[in-house]
């Protein structure tokens, strides 16, 4: 089962944040870390109209299938990013 995650995804062109919905395979997650820039960032200036100073980021590196894995920034601390995450394979098991 899919689990939803809102994905922080930054234009490099203009410096500007775009927040956008994100379904990620719990199986192909490969570690998850805090993204201490884009925090550092987010808590300077909100990124963007509705994000708080105090909204913690996290990198999660997923499995693609090639050499170099994906690495993208989502919402929220890696531990409820794990949590999300574990929940998501539990529903699955129960059935």
């Amino acid at each position: 089962m899919l689990a939803k995650l809102t994905q922080v995804v930054e234009n490099l062109s203009t410096s500007e944040f775009a927040l956008m919905t994100i379904f990620i395979n719990p199986d192909h997650v490969i570690s998850i870390t805090s993204d201490e820039r884009i925090g550092q960032l987010n808590n300077r200036k909100p990124l963007m109209e509705g994000l708080d100073r105090n909204h913690t980021f996290s990198r999660i590196a997923i499995n693609s299938g090639g050499t170099n894995p994906r690495l993208i920034t989502v919402v929220g601390s890696p531990e409820i990013v794990m949590e999300t995450l574990q929940n998501n394979k539990r529903q699955v098991l129960r059935g």
